[in-house]
C-alpha cells in the first residue's frame, strides 16, 4: 500500500526525492533497531532454555551447546569449559 500510495501523494509535493530518501532511511533505521533487539531477546533466550536444560538433566551432551551462546557473548571461559564438558560426555559414551 505504501508503495502505491507514497508517489502518488507526493507527486504534488516539491522535494518528492528528498522525502522519499528520508523517509526511507527513517524506515532501515527502525527495523535495524527492531532486528538487532529482537536478536539480542532470541539469544538471552536460548541462554535461558539451555541452562534450565542442564538443570533438570543428566549427562546430556547436545545442552551443552549452550556454550556457543557463551561464546556468542563473548564469554569464552564459560564456552570452553561448556564445550569441554561435552566432549567428555561424548567420549564417556
Amino acid at each position: 500500500m505504501v508503495a502505491w500510495g507514497v508517489p502518488g501523494t507526493l507527486e504534488k509535493w516539491n522535494y518528492q526525492k528528498e522525502i522519499l530518501l528520508t523517509l526511507s532511511a527513517l524506515a532501515f533505521c527502525v527495523f535495524s533497531i527492531i532486528t538487532w533487539t529482537k536478536s539480542w531477546l532470541l539469544g538471552r533466550a536460548a541462554l535461558y532454555c539451555g541452562n534450565h536444560t542442564l538443570k533438570v538433566t543428566d549427562n546430556n551432551w547436545l545442552a551443552y551447546i549452550v556454550g556457543s551462546c557463551y561464546a556468542d557473548l563473548g564469554n569464552y571461559r564459560q564456552a570452553i569449559e561448556d564445550y569441554g564438558r561435552a566432549i567428555e560426555i561424548i567420549l564417556v559414551m
